[in-house]
């Protein structure tokens, strides 16, 4: 299982490859594990809520919004070399990481993601902990501040284990009715927005 997940981050960087070479730079990209569950409507909002602080800060570029979870802070990275995440002090000397989106989901611009791409080809990859190293270590290569790693107040995606966790049956049922509701907000509403 460790041997797996050591080579997992080269599905997203072939995800990224894919859309710096395919997708115009005004396009939004999102990145998901498989086993998330995304309110894209919720995904719309924020992309276009931080359009508008791009604008009101002056940011030269689009945030990487973490739509899943986010960390800034001490985390440190793991050692334990049997840990699917660890990482040896000779691939990171750094006690702490920095601020960085879970995997699990996050957005940007295509124009961030084919910068970041390009910086993976020149870099030392951390396949294993592809969130950190994509978000947090060539994010901060590309000098982009980690005030630009945005947690934003509500997460538009949750894990299969979170919503395992919950009564299925009364969550699948307020799912229904709140997807009737949204069936009668859109019927004719445009909600593509490239």
């Amino acid at each position: 299982m460790v041997a797996f997940y050591r080579n997992i981050g080269l599905k997203t960087l072939a995800g990224m490859k894919w859309a710096a070479e395919n997708l115009p730079i005004s396009y939004y990209y999102s990145t998901s594990d498989d086993d998330m569950w995304i309110d894209m409507l919720k995904v719309k909002e924020l992309i276009d809520q931080y359009r508008g602080v791009v604008v009101e800060k002056d940011w030269p570029e689009f945030p990487i919004i973490c739509t899943y979870k986010w960390w800034r802070g001490s985390a440190e990275p793991l050692r334990n070399q049997w840990d699917k995440n660890s990482v040896s002090k000779e691939q990171y000397r750094w006690p702490y990481w920095p601020a960085f989106c879970f995997g699990g989901m996050y957005t940007t611009s295509v124009n961030v993601i084919k910068q970041l791409w390009e910086l993976s080809t020149k870099s030392l990859p951390f396949y294993n902990v592809d969130d950190v190293w994509i978000t947090g270590l060539l994010r901060q290569k590309l000098q982009m501040p980690s005030e630009m790693v945005i947690r934003p107040d509500q997460h538009a995606a949750k894990h299969y284990r979170e919503f395992k966790k919950t009564n299925a049956k009364k969550v699948l049922k307020k799912f229904t009715q709140q997807w009737r509701s949204f069936l009668k907000t859109i019927e004719n509403k445009n909600v593509c927005w490239w």
